[in-house]
């Protein structure tokens, strides 16, 4: 989940999406948006589908673990 949210932020950040706009693009309600990029609520494989879908992307790029810099 860590990850998730870590590279979902980063995302977010990079192509200058708010809150408000990925709650407008999934339709999740976002006081529900800020609670997962806060930890503090669970996203379903489902929700997280539609959170990729709406960034253009596959969830398996959502939950990849980033590569440790040497």
């Amino acid at each position: 989940m860590k990850n998730f949210i870590r590279n979902l932020k980063r995302v977010m950040q990079s192509r200058k999406i708010t809150q408000a706009e990925l709650a407008r693009r999934t339709g999740i309600p976002a006081p529900n948006v800020s609670r997962i990029l806060a930890g503090k609520e669970g996203v379903s494989i489902a929700r997280g589908r539609r959170i990729a879908r709406a960034l253009k992307m596959r969830l398996s790029d959502l939950l990849k673990i980033p590569a440790k810099v040497a």
